[in-house]
């Protein structure tokens, strides 16, 4: 009888000892992967300040290549476009870019609504660093148009690209269901896109030679 007691006593410690294991294991791949997703959104947020500092070369540079009287209008321009197409980013421009909609534009996350819920957390981030990039597809026309179109002409320019032309363009192609990237070509996996260099910098390089081309050189530039 001793014997039997004994031998269930260990085998009753061996079940205890494999089902700490079982929650140490479970518990330490629940950490971890809870360590990993603060690794990507730190990540992501390091990226979009980096993204964000492009502003700052592009005030530089465009401010570099005007004349004196002019500069500071072009520091206001790349201001106040960060300004308003973050806000209007955040109030419909992700939504229409990122709401899971019919793959040609969003239906959610408007104003942000839906973000809170934990599923759509991550939303958050994705906000952050896809402004820095609605605002860059913006401002690059500013370079495009320097000496060629006054403040309010250019900020309604921004309103509407943060707004509608470049949320369209990112919900076609980056939005995970947009209707490039489903496409059945490019063996299967539709639209690829480098960094952006489709998606941001084409679409504010056509915007800006489309502008250009309307609103002519420069007044006192190129005087024969």
């Amino acid at each position: 009888m001793a014997t039997l007691n004994i031998t269930e006593l260990l085998i009753s410690h061996q079940r205890l000892l494999a089902q700490v294991d079982a929650v140490t294991a479970v518990s330490a791949n629940a950490a971890a992967e809870k360590a990993a997703v603060g690794a990507d959104y730190c990540f992501m947020l390091i990226a979009g300040v980096f993204v964000f500092f492009m502003h700052t070369g592009f005030a530089f540079l465009e401010s570099g290549a005007v004349r004196f009287k002019n500069y500071q209008n072009i520091l206001l321009k790349n201001l106040l476009t960060v300004c308003i197409g973050g806000l209007v980013w955040f109030l419909w421009g992700y939504g229409l870019a990122y709401g899971e909609g019919n793959g040609f534009i969003g239906e959610r996350f408007f104003f942000g609504i839906g973000f809170e819920l934990e599923e759509n957390n991550s939303h958050y981030g994705g906000w952050f660093f896809q402004t820095a990039f609605a605002c860059t597809a913006a401002t690059i026309v500013s370079g495009s148009l320097a000496e060629r179109v006054n403040v309010g002409a250019y900020l309604l320019f921004s309103f509407l690209m943060t707004g509608f032309i470049y949320p369209v363009v990112a919900a076609s192609c980056w939005s995970g269901d947009g209707w490039l990237v489903v496409g059945e070509w490019n063996d299967g996996v539709g639209y690829e896109d480098f960094a952006g260099s489709g998606i941001v910098h084409l679409c504010g390089g056509v915007a800006g030679l489309i502008g250009a081309a309307i609103m002519g050189p420069r007044i006192g530039i190129f005087d024969e």
